[in-house]
């Protein structure tokens, strides 16, 4: 089993010491060249693209599945288009409490509102709790099937969240096995041997940790304490605190 992934940003290395001569003044001045260009693509929220992972063909370049409303049901739109309406992101880990109650507190609405044309929907799926399942990797896991049924079932999406949320299993527990996720997907309704295959084969963790790692890292997102948490919800490139925006449906309903 896989050690939990550590999205602690790593220190800055330190350049190595020189003679004080010509020579030796051109390589240190190359070196910080080169760290300073690391550390530049190392803060850009976007770099995510340059990873070499596989990452599913639905989600935008910074991990998310968007939907748009059309004819009054809800689609999965263009990862790489622009969103014609008010945008609203949501950074959830699908083994995260809080998220689940926010699911059932804002998904109807939220959703209604999209098949109404009056939003665009942006789901980011991350896993920031393994450190809450026992050594079980679950909160990757989870976030690993997110990324399968975006990949092979993207329609599906939003109702394998809800069902997730639904059943989601007890911090300080091992959560659910691999088999136990196949098996929670056939109730919800998603057989697709694609999707089965991936998340068995653990196909995107790599894509997982990669986009989780970026995100957390991102202080545009960070919360009051200096750090990222879930859900945390983005309008129009604008964090949402509610503690000085207010209530979530009544700071939509203004714009």
């Amino acid at each position: 089993m896989t050690e939990p992934v550590d999205t602690t940003p790593a220190p800055r290395p330190t350049p190595p010491w020189v003679v004080p001569t010509v020579v030796g003044a051109l390589l240190a001045l190359a070196i910080l060249v080169i760290v300073a260009v690391i550390f530049a693509l190392r803060e850009d929220p976007a770099s995510v693209e340059s990873l070499e992972v596989s990452s599913p063909a639905s989600m935008t370049a910074d991990g998310g599945i968007r939907f748009e409303g059309v004819d009054g049901a809800l689609v999965v739109a263009d990862p790489n288009g622009e969103a014609a309406t008010t945008s609203v992101e949501l950074y959830v880990d699908w083994s995260c409490p809080i998220c689940r109650d926010f699911e059932g507190a804002y998904s109807e609405e939220l959703t209604g509102r999209v098949a109404a044309g009056e939003l665009v929907l942006e789901v980011h799926p991350v896993a920031i709790l393994d450190r809450a399942f026992l050594d079980s990797e679950y909160s990757s896991r989870a976030a690993n099937v997110a990324a399968c049924v975006a990949e092979h079932a993207p329609d599906a999406f939003l109702a394998v969240q809800y069902g997730f949320f639904a059943a989601q299993p007890d911090e300080g527990t091992v959560g659910y096995d691999d088999a136990q996720l196949v098996e929670l997907l056939g109730i919800i309704g998603v057989t697709d041997a694609d999707v089965v295959s991936c998340v068995e084969n653990g196909d995107f963790r790599d894509w997982v940790a990669a986009i989780t790692a970026a995100t957390v890292s991102r202080a545009e997102l960070a919360g009051d304490t200096g750090g990222f948490g879930t859900p945390t919800v983005v309008i129009d490139g604008e964090r949402w605190n509610p503690a000085t925006d207010g209530e979530l449906l009544a700071l939509l309903d203004a714009r």
